[in-house]
């Protein structure tokens, strides 16, 4: 880490968390977040339900819905992916973060437990995402939710999927999202940024890792168009839910973020941007934290905004 990048205090600790740039360390990423989840409980206001879907080579995706147990039908719904690098599971912070976001909106949030990477590159996992949108599309009466107001959004990758599901449907003319948030996303395979060249040892994620993460979820031989895998490249931006995008101030993300806000604006889009200050990647990992706090409190005023409006 530079000394030139002074990352906000509470966060000064993630440098000794930072991954090493290499797929072996995979697995035992994936079985320590396993055995953390455990030890995260569902809050008790919010009722938990997991959904077994069927893929079409065969295999299933789980989805996890948490519904407030106050719910006022039809209510609002967020469809949510988790980020993690394509390559990682739910993090025991996506647990908490959802669960909040159920409470404090009033919504049914749906949770999409998408295959990953290196066994399942592009384009499994926007296809995993793409089948659990429409699986909620149609299932909105079982749901008790609003097919008017539901919303997407994802963290980091989780971002990406959210993003490349939202271009899909605009392109097959299918019924859009209300909303559409973004938190830290990863939006562009070129990876070409100021930001990217210049983070490239700051702590949890930097341009290091982001081009493992490319080299495991694009292959060569991808199917689909390269556009729902790097957002970014997408030929027109037009027709797109208003959104949320939050980026950090020192994150090699930062950059792609802020420009993918600002394609989204240009084209007609309303765009609240935040670049959070001293921020890292994966910052609001430290739920509790002040800083995670801010920000967690403004994307969820941006969700009952869009949630508000008829």
């Amino acid at each position: 880490m530079r000394k030139k990048h002074s990352i906000y205090e509470q966060f000064k600790y993630t440098k000794f968390f930072t991954l090493p740039p290499s797929p072996f360390v995979v697995p035992l990423i994936n079985t320590s977040l396993y055995l953390l989840k455990k030890s995260v409980s569902t809050p008790k206001t919010v009722r938990k339900k997991d959904i077994k879907l069927s893929t079409p080579d065969g295999e299933a995706i789980i989805l996890t819905i948490l519904t407030p147990k106050n719910l006022q039908a039809p209510a609002p719904c967020l469809i949510y992916f988790h980020g993690g690098g394509f390559f990682m599971e739910e993090a025991p912070h996506h647990r908490k973060l959802t669960a909040e976001y159920a409470v404090k909106t009033g919504a049914v949030v749906v949770n999409v437990h998408y295959r990953i990477t290196p066994q399942y590159p592009f384009p499994t996992p926007l296809k995993d995402s793409d089948l659990a949108v429409n699986w909620v599309f149609s299932h909105t009466d079982y749901l008790k939710i609003n097919p008017d107001k539901i919303a997407i959004g994802g963290d980091s990758a989780g971002g990406t999927l959210a993003a490349g599901v939202t271009l899909l449907r605009r392109d097959r003319k299918d019924k859009p999202f209300c909303f559409q948030m973004l938190v830290y996303p990863v939006t562009d395979a070129r990876m070409e940024s100021p930001s990217m060249e210049e983070f490239d040892k700051t702590p949890l994620w930097n341009s290091k890792l982001n081009e493992m993460m490319w080299s495991l979820y694009v292959r060569k031989d991808s199917e689909t168009n390269q556009k729902y895998a790097s957002p970014m490249e997408a030929e027109s931006f037009e027709r797109l839910p208003d959104a949320y995008v939050e980026v950090n101030e020192f994150d090699p993300l930062r950059d792609e973020g802020l420009e993918y806000a600002e394609k989204l604006k240009e084209a007609g889009s309303e765009v609240e941007t935040y670049v959070v200050e001293k921020g890292v990647h994966g910052y609001d990992t430290k739920t509790q934290s002040e800083l995670a706090r801010k920000y967690v409190k403004k994307r969820i005023t941006a969700l009952n905004k869009a949630f508000s409006k008829k």
